[in-house]
């Protein structure tokens, strides 16, 4: 029908949209690339980050890794984190 070829061509437009998407963060070459901003606890950080990032960092080349320790409230949205590790109860939502 008319409308499953329009449908169609959107479609491969937003697949190609999303490859190119992908290919800008490396995802095309398999590999993590650029910088990780990672935040947790200082003492998670210590016993159980550090110890595991020189393998890490080896593994994966052309990735670097900017670890955030803090004890306190982090605005992960103002501190440009892409990961947070927290522990403890959740308040309810």
């Amino acid at each position: 029908t008319e409308e499953g070829r329009i449908f169609h061509a959107e479609a491969e437009r937003a697949l190609e949209a999303v490859a190119e998407a992908e290919g800008s963060v490396g995802r095309r070459k398999g590999r993590a690339t650029g910088t990780l901003r990672l935040a947790c606890a200082e003492v998670m950080g210590r016993l159980h980050i550090l110890p595991r990032l020189p393998r890490f960092l080896a593994e994966n080349p052309e990735l670097s890794v900017d670890l955030v320790l803090s004890d306190g409230f982090t605005d992960l949205i103002e501190e440009g984190i892409d990961v947070a590790i927290r522990a403890g109860p959740l308040p309810d939502s």
